[in-house]
């Protein structure tokens, strides 16, 4: 449903481009055709294939170019791909993710900027559209050819797509490069023009702009460590029993009893959260008893990836045996300024060293259908074992209970 969406998005792009492909040779051009030069600010795109620098031009298509730095500095390409590669004819980019999922076309009101006297020769940058004329996605692409059949017609003003910008003469050996490398990749709407080797766009960004805040860390933390031995692996948790002296406290005690031992990871709510702790490796509960904890949501720990915290229930201040590791910065589960009630309290991390075992928890497959969230739980049971207190001394083991004696016959 989504690859028709987004194809019925670019129809008008899709329909030229088939025919202009088989049926339509470029226009004979008697000297060497190309676009003046070009004013404005340029987009350095960082890839996995090199960087490429687009100059753009805000005096001739202003809106266009207004709309594509909008979403430049918002974030919206960084993680994204190269999705096609019509050789020879179009590279394009912007609303596929690297992972080979859509981020949604989303049409934004453009007004349609094709007859700003700039053209589709090779290398020039346009904008592909939708049905409507005055709107644009988040994509825009490569001419790999002179395409002035791309070009706005004299009598139809609806017709055509806006050129904003070309590629700058140092970037495009790079731009060729990908345009000859081996496609079929078989991702995204154009699967067999996916690019066999994905090509990731790490990030573009407005050349100039100051350099983007370094994303949010978790500080340091200071506190026990818990061992965690589960059938997919141990994770070790780094605690902060300064910041989290309650939640800590809470936790180290349901550990140290043995509560734990045998339940399962039993919600993978995948890129959210990893929760454990109530469920055993059966299905059964093993009881919510909320506790009088104090929230700490407000202790400066923040709900960032890897990011081990307690959920509650209605009363701010209780807390059940379970906890959630983030597998994303999920600010919306922090405390609320002026609402000391709201938030989630952080009191600990995932170690460096466990992060990979956590993340193939977070990717394994779920539809279990056991306990509270059974399209959340993994299809293959996760049991831990024990979770025990680092440098605590060693836990005995539970006493094995008397065989059953057979019934008197």
């Amino acid at each position: 449903m989504r690859q028709n969406l987004f194809a019925t998005a670019v129809l008008l792009l899709l329909t030229v481009t088939a025919a202009s492909a088989q049926n339509a040779a470029p226009l004979p051009s008697p000297i060497a055709a190309g676009n003046p030069a070009m004013i404005g600010p340029q987009l350095l795109i960082q890839t996995s294939a090199g960087d490429i620098t687009l100059q753009l031009d805000n005096v001739r298509a202003p809106q266009s170019v207004a709309h594509i730095l909008s979403l430049v500095r918002a974030g919206f390409y960084n993680g994204t791909a190269i999705y096609r590669v019509q050789k020879d004819f179009v590279i394009q980019m912007g609303s596929w993710g690297a992972d080979g999922k859509g981020r949604g076309w989303n049409p934004k009101p453009v007004p349609l900027e094709a007859n700003n006297g700039l053209k589709n020769f090779k290398f020039a940058i346009a904008l592909p559209r939708g049905d409507d004329p005055n709107g644009a996605g988040p994509d825009f692409y490569i001419n790999m050819r002179d395409n002035r059949e791309l070009d706005q017609k004299p009598d139809d003003p609806r017709s055509g797509f806006a050129v904003f910008g070309e590629v700058t003469e140092a970037s495009r050996a790079v731009v060729q490069a990908i345009n000859d490398a081996p496609v079929g990749g078989g991702y995204g709407p154009f699967g067999a023009s996916a690019p066999l080797t994905p090509v990731v766009i790490r990030r573009i960004s407005v050349v100039g702009d100051p350099p983007p805040p370094p994303p949010p860390t978790l500080p340091a933390m200071t506190g026990p460590q818990l061992l965690i031995a589960t059938t997919k692996g141990d994770i070790v948790l780094q605690l902060d029993a300064v910041r989290a002296p309650e939640s800590v406290a809470h936790i180290l005690r349901m550990a140290r009893m043995g509560f734990y031992d045998g339940s399962a990871i039993y919600r993978v709510e995948k890129d959210f959260v990893i929760q454990m702790g109530s469920w055993d490796a059966q299905g059964k509960g093993k009881g919510w008893v909320p506790r009088p904890v104090k929230l700490e949501a407000a202790n400066g720990l923040k709900n960032l990836k890897f990011a081990v915290a307690l959920p509650r229930g209605d009363s701010p201040s209780s807390a059940g045996p379970d906890f959630y590791v983030n597998m994303k910065d999920s600010p919306e589960l922090d405390q609320k300024p002026g609402d000391p009630s709201s938030g989630f309290a952080v009191f600990g991390q995932v170690t460096e060293a466990s992060r990979p075992v956590v993340q193939a928890i977070n990717d394994a497959a779920v539809g279990g259908g056991y306990g509270p969230f059974g399209a959340s739980a993994p299809a293959q049971p996760i049991v831990i074992r024990r979770i025990t207190v680092v440098g605590d001394p060693a836990r005995p083991a539970a006493p094995a209970r008397p065989a059953a004696k057979p019934p008197a016959r």
